[in-house]
């Protein structure tokens, strides 16, 4: 029973790890990246999909909500390149 119970919530951290709702802020401040969006896929750290649906938000499809709240993840966008930490391709 303690076996099966461990697997049960090893799942249900997983699926959440990789749950992928974005919210656009225009603070810096309080995001958990700054995001340079590249052109050419070769410059980029991550190569992101965008979704419409909230339940195909996983494994670097992102899923944009409204509000802060909703979000695993919170972002900026910056103008330069050496203002991010993150940079990114969308597919």
């Amino acid at each position: 029973m303690k076996s099966v119970l461990t697997f049960v919530l090893s799942f249900l951290f997983c699926v959440n790890v990789y749950s992928q709702k974005v919210f656009v802020s225009k603070n810096a401040s309080n995001v958990n990246y700054r995001v340079f969006v590249v052109n050419n896929i070769r410059q980029a750290d991550i190569v992101v999909r965008v979704v419409r649906f909230r339940s195909q938000a996983k494994n670097n499809n992102w899923f944009f909500v409204k509000f802060a709240s909703e979000a695993d993840l919170r972002i900026c966008y910056v103008n330069r390149i050496s203002q991010s930490n993150l940079k990114v391709y969308f597919r």
